[in-house]
C-alpha cells in the first residue's frame, strides 16, 4: 500500500455496505510491523487505507474529503494534538482508533480524554478487524455517507474555571464536539455572559471563589439549562447532598476525564426527569469481554457502573446479545467473571446529543455467587465514597448473602492492569 495513495479493495461498490470504507493512518511513531498489521486488517475488511508520514497532510485530506475512521499511535508525541484536531474538523461521527503497545487503564483514559473512541493492541490484527467490520455495519444500518466536516451544533456552554483548571481541557472537548464554549474565570464574568445568552449549560469549578453562590444564581435564571459542578473528590459527598433536590445539577469529580463533562451535560439535558434514579456512577476500569461461546477477548474500558450493570467503551460490538465479561469490581482489586445481556448499543453513527460515548450498555444476568456478591459489594463501596443515599436506589438481591472482604481500590484509579485477560 503506497503512502498517501488509495488501494481499492472493491473496484465497483454498488451499495453503501459494499463500498470500501476510507481510513486515514498516521504512520508517525508506528513501527513497520504495526503498519503491516493495519494494512492486513484493512485489506480483509475492504477498507481503503491511506498512509501519511505527517499529521498535517492527514488533517488536510480529512478536511477536504472526510473519512470513516482515523488511526494513530496512542503513544505518539503528537497523539493528543492530532486527536483534538480530528474532532475539531469532523466531530464525533468519524471513528478515532488508537494503537497502543499495551492496552491498560491509564492509556485508555488518556486516549479517550483526547477524544478517541477505542484502543487496540499493536499486534492484534483480529481486534482491529472486528472493529472495522463493526464500523461498516454501523454505517450501513444508518445509511450514512462518508463523514465530512459538519456544521456546529446549537449547544452553548459557559465554563467558569481558573486558567490552570482541568475544566479548561473540557472546554476544548466541548468545542471539538461542535458546540460553542466560552471560558471565563470569575463569577462576575460568568454572570454577565449568562445574562445575555439562552439555553446555556453552565460548567463550574467549585474551587473558584464564589462558585457556589454563582451556581445558586444560575439556577434561578430561565436561560440556564443546567449546571455541571466539578469539585475535588473530598467535596463530592458534601456538594451532592447540598444539590440533591436540584434536578438541574450534576456534581462531578474534577479529576474525571475531559469528555465526562460534556457527556454529563448532555445527559442532564436529555434526561432531567429520571437522572437521579439511574444510580449510575462514573468509574473507569479495564474490562475484557467476548461473545458468549467465543474464544477471543476484546478489551474495553468502563464509562459507568451500577449495581446491576456497566457501560463499556468499545467499537467492538458483540455479534449477539449475550456476553461474558471479566473486570475488577467497582472500588476493588478483585476480578470477577460475569455474564451479561447487551441492553443497548451506541454506534459511531450516534446522534451528536447522545449522552454516552461509543460502546455497549450491559445488564448483568449471571455469574457465580461469589462474583455477583463481590460486584455488589464493590459497587456499594464506591457508592459509599460518593455518599449517595442507598434508599434512593432500587433493591438488588444477589443469589446469596455471601459477602467477600475486598481490598479497596481508589475510585479515581483506572483499576488493575489489563495484562491478565481471561483465557
Amino acid at each position: 500500500m503506497n503512502q498517501s495513495n488509495t488501494k481499492a479493495h472493491m473496484s465497483h461498490p454498488t451499495t453503501h455496505e459494499a463500498r470500501s470504507l476510507r481510513a486515514l493512518v498516521l504512520m508517525e511513531d508506528l513501527p513497520s510491523s504495526q503498519i503491516a498489521v493495519i494494512e492486513s486488517a484493512a485489506a480483509s475488511c475492504r477498507v481503503d487505507a491511506r498512509l501519511y508520514q505527517k499529521a498535517g497532510d492527514l488533517l488536510r485530506d480529512l478536511h477536504a474529503s472526510g473519512a470513516d475512521m482515523v488511526l494513530v499511535s496512542a503513544s505518539g508525541n503528537r497523539a493528543g494534538e492530532v486527536c483534538r484536531a480530528v474532532r475539531t474538523r469532523v466531530g464525533q461521527r468519524t471513528a478515532l482508533i488508537g494503537v497502543a503497545r499495551q492496552v491498560d487503564g491509564l492509556a485508555f483514559g488518556e486516549f479517550v480524554g483526547w477524544g478517541g473512541d477505542d484502543l487496540v493492541p499493536a499486534d492484534a490484527g483480529r481486534s482491529l478487524s472486528v472493529r472495522l467490520r463493526a464500523i461498516r455495519s454501523d454505517l450501513a444500518l444508518a445509511g450514512s455517507a462518508r463523514t465530512v466536516p459538519q456544521a456546529r451544533e446549537d449547544g452553548r456552554f459557559l465554563v467558569m474555571a481558573a486558567p490552570n483548571s482541568e475544566l479548561v481541557a473540557s472546554a476544548r472537548v466541548i468545542e471539538q464536539s461542535g458546540h460553542h464554549a466560552v471560558v471565563v474565570h470569575t463569577p462576575v464574568e460568568a454572570g454577565t455572559r449568562l445574562a445575555v445568552g439562552r439555553d446555556i449549560r453552565v460548567v463550574v469549578d467549585a474551587r473558584v471563589q464564589g462558585a457556589l453562590d454563582f451556581v445558586d444564581h444560575a439556577l434561578l435564571q430561565n436561560n440556564c439549562t443546567g449546571v455541571v459542578l466539578a469539585c475535588p473528590p473530598m467535596q463530592l459527598g458534601q456538594l451532592s447532598k447540598r444539590y440533591a433536590a436540584k434536578d438541574r445539577v450534576i456534581v462531578l469529580d474534577s479529576c474525571s476525564p475531559a469528555d465526562a463533562v460534556l457527556l454529563a451535560a448532555n445527559q442532564l439535558k436529555a434526561q432531567p426527569s429520571n437522572r437521579r434514579s439511574t444510580e449510575r456512577l462514573l468509574y473507569s476500569t479495564i474490562v475484557a469481554f467476548r461473545d458468549s461461546g467465543s474464544d477471543f477477548d476484546h478489551v474495553g474500558c468502563t464509562y459507568n457502573v451500577s449495581a446491576g450493570g456497566l457501560y463499556v467503551r468499545t467499537l467492538a460490538m458483540p455479534l449477539g446479545e449475550k456476553v461474558w465479561l471479566e473486570a475488577a469490581a467497582p472500588g476493588s482489586m478483585e476480578r470477577v467473571r460475569l455474564e451479561g445481556r447487551v441492553a443497548w448499543r451506541t454506534p459511531v453513527t450516534r446522534d451528536a446529543a447522545s449522552p454516552f460515548p461509543v460502546g455497549i450498555g450491559v445488564e448483568i444476568t449471571d455469574g457465580t455467587r461469589a462474583c455477583l456478591s463481590a460486584w455488589l459489594d464493590g459497587y456499594r463501596s464506591l457508592q459509599s465514597k460518593l455518599e449517595i443515599d442507598p434508599a434512593s436506589l432500587p433493591t438488588v438481591r444477589p443469589p446469596s448473602a455471601i459477602r467477600r472482604r475486598v481490598q479497596l481500590w481508589s475510585s479515581m484509579s483506572s483499576g488493575p492492569s489489563a495484562s491478565y485477560l481471561p483465557g
